[in-house]
């Protein structure tokens, strides 16, 4: 998967947990505080990313001011390791 299909992936996972992206601006910029994630909804959208692309991210390692471009990114480097 290339970053943009990460970060189409990204989108569609939020809709699933309850936070959709529309509305809040472009989907790379848009930050996880900024559509209103909360630990336990943060650590069910890494489930749902581990689930989909067998990339394991700890919570520790995304900040709630963390872009979904830079998860996207986050999710890219993990699978070229």
């Amino acid at each position: 998967m290339t970053q943009s299909a990460h970060l189409a992936m990204l989108v569609e996972l939020l809709a699933e947990v309850g936070h959709p992206v529309e509305g809040h601006g472009e989907p790379g910029s848009v930050t996880l505080l900024d559509l209103g994630l909360d630990s336990l909804t943060l650590l069910e959208l890494l489930m749902l990313i581990d689930e989909r692309t067998g990339v394991e991210i700890r919570v520790e390692d995304v900040p709630i001011e963390t872009t979904l471009a830079e998860v996207a990114a986050l999710i890219d480097r993990q699978q070229a390791a």
